[in-house]
């Protein structure tokens, strides 16, 4: 899926995308979430790592996408989702907000 003015491409996260989402994390939602700033994730190096193997994880089950910028084929933002599963009639998806840096 492109965006309107065909300068973005949306695809379905790859593992190959995965350094560029990480080092995306840690400019934005590692300093803007609120959970984030409580346990001040910026200088406590052990629980980034830990939230990094988390985005890894849940990136990992295949239900999350990037924005690739298509002239330079960067990623500039990550959706990060995964599919929580409460009983066999209930689905829900849980979403992060799109970030960009």
């Amino acid at each position: 899926m492109m965006s309107e003015d065909c300068n973005f491409a949306f695809n379905r996260l790859r593992m190959k995308h995965m350094p560029e989402v990480i080092s995306i994390m840690r400019k934005s939602l590692y300093f803007t979430e609120p959970l984030m700033k409580i346990v001040d994730l910026k200088k406590n190096v052990m629980a980034a790592k830990q939230v990094d193997y988390l985005i890894n994880e849940i990136a990992s089950i295949g239900v999350s996408v990037v924005a690739i910028e298509v002239s330079t084929q960067k990623v500039v933002g990550a959706g990060i989702s995964y599919l929580e599963v409460g009983n066999l009639n209930y689905v829900s998806s849980k979403n992060t907000s799109f970030l960009y840096t």
